[in-house]
């Protein structure tokens, strides 16, 4: 056997050593290379068919029982390239929904019909109830109940729980419908549990739902839902990039879903229409201008320079106006940067990051605007016809020697002034009188400006290293008299560069250490009432919402 082993080994050294059979070795290697690019790129072909053939999608979407997920469960047959958000198989699916219920006369459940929630299950009724709520029972988890909007004849039921089995109880008019629906198969990206740390607050969390956006890991870009217990209870997909923000206007959901793209979705999951940015590139933030139309931070494709643009995107028409360009309104101070390789990016932008506008508020035709590389936060009157920039927020040091020093409030009080902040929000009061609430990351770091150091204005935070704390920020800004000052700050865990904060409705604040993957439910008192913490996937968190989704999802 041994000989047999030594004459074969021979013989392919033999083989591989004659000049002639090396190049037959390369041409074969050469030849199942070429194969497999011709079969990719036939199958390719054909999948990019398929997916602009309506007749074809008609025929391989099928709304068909799924005994796996459970009895009387439907769910939605089609091929796995087929996506999302593709319009044509969200209205087949749509259409094929209708017909089922037309044929069908019990209550139908359909298993996240439309692709935009692993954690859904959708009812669809004969008649609209007087009264219908619903609980999710999982194995050694807190139950998840929601009561719902009555008079409809259709419900998307969030809250199931991925990888478990769930009993749903729905009740409609007192009488019970029970269904069990094993997710154990399902396939998801989100940790099922964060780990939670109860602060020295008794106070209550506010109601609503935790929503992580910016979660990607390796494959997949996604957005989760959390219950106050730290339970996951959505998860929503998208195509790259990041969701930076969930809003609601007209009864729709919308969130980007890519570096161009916007989603609106209706609340049974349906996309309903897909908005395009066009030769831009969405970053960070966007909002509603007064007539529905979105307010958009962006960057030019085939620009130099990064994340310096304001756009419009007029929802009837799909048109796109170019409102900003920073490099005009902020000329002077463009000209004194200069280009470093050293700046940090967002997404997958490698360009001229000179000013860095990461947040925008909108009101009454003015934007609030925050700079992440000159630590200031602008108003901008006027954006829809000839923008002018009415007032900065920051420190003065880093407008010396521009014409826009002038327009720099003055700090009132003993603090240290924000630096390199993120989500910033905007509250009108009266009187000139307005406040500015922030993540304040407390990292001053402006690679583009070689001639300006952060630590000269007492900011000790240069680099990306440990640092001491970021903080909660909440200023008051009095425009008669040109001063700010800080009135509520609270520490949290030191995120140079993500971050966000939100004033909840029961007067709680939701603050987000982004880069440590770090949730806080403070009390109106600043007080701790829960610390959340959750395993960082690929990128830092970007922003936590708190959602309560009534009268979207649920009853309000």
């Amino acid at each position: 056997m041994k000989t047999s082993n030594k004459k074969k080994k021979k013989q392919f050294k033999s083989f591989i050593t004659n000049k002639k059979n090396i190049v037959i070795f390369i041409f074969l290697i050469l030849l199942i290379v070429l194969s497999i690019a011709v079969y990719l790129k036939i199958h390719n072909n054909i999948i990019e068919e398929n997916l602009n053939d309506h007749d074809w999608m008609e025929d391989n979407i099928n709304i068909v029982k799924n005994p796996i997920l459970g009895k009387n469960i439907y769910y939605v047959e089609k091929e796995k390239y087929v996506d999302t958000y593709n319009l044509d198989y969200q209205e087949i699916t749509n259409s094929k929904i209708s017909e089922l219920i037309q044929n069908t006369e019990e209550m139908v459940a359909i298993y996240n019909p439309y692709g935009t929630n692993i954690s859904s299950l959708n009812i669809y009724l004969k008649n609209a109830p007087n009264s219908i709520k619903y609980k999710v029972i999982v194995k050694d988890k807190n139950d998840f109940e929601r009561e719902l909007n009555p008079g409809k004849t259709a419900y998307e039921l969030i809250g199931l729980i991925p990888g478990e089995v769930n009993n749903i109880e729905i009740t409609i008019n007192e009488e019970i419908f029970k269904y069990k629906i094993d997710l154990t198969s399902i396939k998801f990206n989100s940790q099922i549990e964060l780990k939670s740390k109860k602060g020295d607050s008794n106070k209550e969390l506010s109601s609503g739902l935790f929503v992580i956006l910016g979660n990607t890991n390796k494959k997949n870009s996604f957005v989760s839902f959390y219950d106050n217990e730290g339970t996951l209870r959505g998860e929503m997909p998208i195509i790259n990039y990041r969701a930076n923000k969930i809003m609601f206007r007209n009864d729709r959901l919308y969130m980007s879903i890519s570096e161009s793209k916007i989603a609106e979705i209706n609340n049974l999951g349906q996309v309903t229409e897909i908005y395009s940015t066009g030769k831009y590139n969405l970053h960070h933030d966007y909002t509603f201008d007064d007539s529905g139309d979105l307010i958009i931070l962006a960057t030019e494709r085939d620009s130099l320079t990064d994340e310096d643009i304001i756009i419009r995107l007029d929802l009837d028409t799909k048109e796109i106006f170019k409102l900003i360009d920073f490099k005009d309104l902020l000329k002077e101070y463009y000209e004194k940067t200069s280009y470093s390789v050293d700046s940090y990016h967002d997404g997958s932008e490698t360009g001229y990051d000179w000013i860095h506008i990461n947040s925008i508020n909108y009101s009454e035709g003015n934007v609030y605007a925050s700079s992440r590389e000159t630590s200031s936060i602008f108003k901008i009157e006027n954006i829809e016809k000839i923008p002018n920039l009415v007032s900065i927020i920051g420190n003065q040091e880093i407008w010396k020697n521009t014409e826009y020093f002038d327009l720099v409030y003055t700090k009132k009080g003993d603090f240290t002034v924000n630096a390199g902040q993120n989500n910033v929000g905007y509250k009108k009061e009266s009187n000139g009188i307005y406040y500015l609430t922030m993540f304040n990351n407390n990292f001053g770091n402006t690679p583009t400006r070689k001639d300006f150091n952060y630590e000269s204005i007492g900011v000790k935070n240069t680099t990306l290293a440990e640092g001491d704390n970021s903080y909660y920020y909440v200023y008051k800004v009095d425009e008669t008299n040109k001063t700010y000052e800080l009135v509520k700050n609270i520490k949290v865990d030191y995120s140079p560069l993500s971050g966000s904060v939100k004033e909840l409705g029961n007067g709680n604040t939701l603050i987000t250490s982004g880069d440590k993957g770090i949730i806080y439910e403070f009390d109106n008192e600043s007080n701790l009432i829960m610390k959340y913490n959750i395993e960082l996937n690929k990128n830092n968190i970007y922003r936590t919402d708190k959602i309560t989704f009534n009268n979207f999802y649920f009853k309000g």
